[in-house]
C-alpha cells in the first residue's frame, strides 16, 4: 500500500504467509532476511517500508497517521504509575510491551489532566546506571510541542543515568526521533526470530523449543532487524573524568 502523502510503503505481513516454515502455498517459507531486503530497497529508492505483523494493532497504526492538533503549553511532565501507563499502551500503542518487560519507569505529560504522551525505560546495568528506552507512546490525534525531550529530560533529571541505549525497530522507523533525542548510532541487529500466534508474540531464545512451539501453532517469523542507539549523560556521576596532571 503506497501512502503518497507520507512517500511510505506500507506491507500486511501475516504469519500464515510470512513465516519461514511455509505453507499451502509455499512448501519452504521465505528467507529470513525477506523482509529485510524488502526494506533496504525501499529506502534505496526513497520510500519508507512500514512492515505491520500479526502482533501488531493495525487500527492504531492508521490512527497515529492522523492529522495532529499542537500542544504549546498547560502541560505537566510526571512520573506515571504502571497500571496508568499499560493501560495508555493498550490504547495507543502498536504492541503492548509491558506484557514482556517488567519494572519498566514511565514519565508521562499531562494536558488538562489527561494523559498526552509516555516514555518507558528499564535499567540494565545496575553497577553503572545504565538504561534502556523501551518505548515512547502518544495519545492519537495530538501532539505536545518538543514532547520527546520533555519526557527524556525529566527522566534523565529523577534517575541520573550514565548512559541509555534504545532500539530502534527497522520494521517501523529509521531512527529519526532518537537522532533528534541526541541518541547515536552503535551498529545493525540482524532480524530476530519471533513466534508468532494470533496477536502474541514471543522473541526466539534458547529456552525455546521449536517441536513443542509449532505443535501449539506457533509460527517463526523473521523480522527486520534493529539499529542500536546509545545516549551517554554528561556529568553523571557514574563517569569519572580523565584529568590531565601537568608535570
Amino acid at each position: 500500500i503506497y501512502i503518497p502523502q507520507a512517500n511510505m510503503l506500507l506491507e500486511i505481513d501475516p504469519t500464515y504467509t510470512h513465516n519461514v516454515i511455509g505453507n499451502h502455498w509455499r512448501l519452504h517459507g521465505i528467507h529470513k532476511y525477506y523482509h529485510l531486503k524488502k526494506t533496504l530497497v525501499a529506502k534505496k529508492h526513497g520510500y519508507r517500508c512500514i512492515h505491520l505483523w500479526d502482533w501488531d494493532i493495525i487500527s492504531h497504526f492508521i490512527a497515529m497517521l492522523s492529522v495532529k492538533h499542537r500542544i504549546y503549553d498547560g502541560i505537566v511532565t510526571e512520573n506515571i504509575c504502571f497500571s496508568e501507563a499499560a493501560q495508555f499502551i493498550q490504547q495507543y500503542g502498536l504492541y503492548d510491551v509491558t506484557q514482556n518487560i517488567p519494572n519498566i519507569a514511565f514519565i508521562g505529560i499531562r494536558y488538562k489532566t489527561k494523559l498526552m504522551a509516555i516514555m518507558g525505560f528499564r535499567q540494565v546495568d545496575f553497577i553503572t546506571n545504565a538504561w534502556e528506552l523501551v518505548c515512547i507512546e502518544n495519545r492519537f490525534n495530538y501532539i505536545v510541542h518538543n514532547s520527546g525531550q520533555l519526557l527524556l529530560d525529566e527522566f534523565i533529571r529523577q534517575y541520573n543515568p550514565s548512559r541509555i541505549i534504545s532500539y530502534a525497530d527497522f520494521s517501523k522507523t529509521n531512527g529519526e526521533s532518537l537522532e533528534a533525542l541526541g541518541f547515536k548510532y552503535k551498529k545493525f541487529i540482524p532480524p530476530n526470530k519471533i513466534w508468532s500466534k494470533g496477536r502474541h508474540a514471543i522473541i526466539d531464545g534458547p529456552q525455546i523449543i521449536p517441536e513443542a512451539m509449532m505443535a501449539e501453532r506457533w509460527l517463526p517469523v523473521y523480522n527486520c532487524g534493529y539499529k542500536l542507539y546509545e545516549k551517554r549523560i554528561q556529568f553523571s556521576p557514574y563517569e569519572i573524568p580523565k584529568i590531565k596532571l601537568r608535570s
